[in-house]
């Protein structure tokens, strides 16, 4: 498994990671869940990839997009700009390939705040 940590010695913004499970046909990404019995297994591997903190609050966000897992330690961050945003569209992070099925991402300086 990935150590949580990016080339740079830093935490991932967010983390991507493959999951199984199949969005229902005709559902949009926002509306894909993880199944409930896979949720605890979901967010321990995204908090340990994250480098989450509990003790100082955090937890990992995690939501399914339908084949693949975004993660984040923000409940309201999203894998692209929203509509009416300048850039509106555009990724929010750069990835990085882990070589083992997880993508580390980091914030483009437009998305940090």
């Amino acid at each position: 498994m990935s150590e949580g940590t990016t080339t740079t010695g830093s935490r991932p913004d967010a983390v991507q990671f493959g999951n199984g499970f199949a969005r229902s046909r005709g559902a949009k990404p926002s509306e894909a869940k993880i199944p409930r019995s896979a949720q605890v297994g979901v967010v321990a591997r995204a908090e340990a990839l994250l480098l989450v903190d509990r003790a100082a609050g955090e937890r990992a966000h995690c939501r399914n997009q339908g084949g693949f897992v975004f993660a984040s330690r923000s409940g309201g961050d999203t894998l692209l700009f929203p509509h009416g945003h300048d850039l509106a569209g555009r990724p929010r992070y750069e990835w990085a390939d882990q070589g083992d099925g997880v993508m580390f991402g980091t914030l483009v300086p437009e998305a940090r705040g």
